[in-house]
């Protein structure tokens, strides 16, 4: 475990950061915090836990899965490299800029005053959380999905889903599918990836205007959440 001078955890303390990170932010969750702690948490020895319950839990999850309601996705199961990209962008202003991007806007001012080390100790532990993304589409062409991702997506993000570090292209497999949609849509607007310093997302804005009908992108989303998922590289 490395040390960048973050206070050692400690389960009563553990737990004491998730009660107030949730509790007095009016989280009524249908789950007792002392099992999501036992159960999710208190097997990862890590330094950054209470910097994570603290700055992202709320809105991303105690164990990383995302939450729909206020459009913060899953950020488990995605590689470390991707990781430290994109929140590295969010700080200095490479993404999340765009004036159509509010949750992106909402992010970057949600780590803006997070310092190098500390989003480093962050993008180690997401590494470590289990792979929990909520999915919220309940059906779809899986057939038409598969098909398209092996035709469109597969060339850069595997036809496993799994990334390729070579291109940098992240894992697409145990994102959220409503995550997906919008993304892909954010990227075929240039709403994301338009900054001159946002190469590799400039690259998914040449790409996405490829599919234009909104029900195979939501296809190609819901093929994606059948796919297997490791544990991140």
């Amino acid at each position: 475990m490395k040390k960048y001078g973050l206070h050692r955890v400690t389960p009563s303390s553990l737990l004491f950061t998730l009660l107030l990170t949730l509790g007095l932010n009016g989280c009524n969750d249908s789950v007792p915090l002392e099992k999501v702690v036992s159960e999710n948490l208190a097997g990862i020895d890590h330094d950054a836990i209470p910097l994570w319950l603290s700055n992202c839990a709320l809105c991303h999850g105690a164990t990383g899965g995302g939450n729909v309601d206020v459009s913060a996705p899953a950020v488990t199961g995605l590689q470390a490299w991707y990781l430290e990209r994109q929140l590295r962008h969010f700080k200095n202003g490479i993404r999340g800029t765009h004036a159509q991007d509010t949750t992106g806007g909402q992010m970057a001012k949600a780590i803006k005053n997070l310092s190098e080390a500390e989003l480093d100790e962050l993008t180690e532990l997401m590494t470590l959380l289990p792979s929990t993304a909520a999915q919220t589409f309940s059906s779809g062409d899986e057939a038409r999905g598969r098909d398209y991702h092996n035709n469109l997506c597969s060339a850069c993000h595997g036809s496993d889903g799994k990334g390729n570090e070579a291109l940098q292209a992240p894992s697409l497999a145990g994102l959220n599918d409503w995550y997906i949609v919008n993304q892909y849509e954010k990227f075929r607007l240039g709403i994301r990836g338009s900054h001159p310093e946002d190469h590799y997302g400039a690259q998914m804005v040449r790409f996405a205007p490829a599919v234009k009908d909104a029900e195979v992108v939501r296809d190609i989303a819901y093929y994606l959440t059948t796919l297997p998922i490791d544990a991140a590289q």
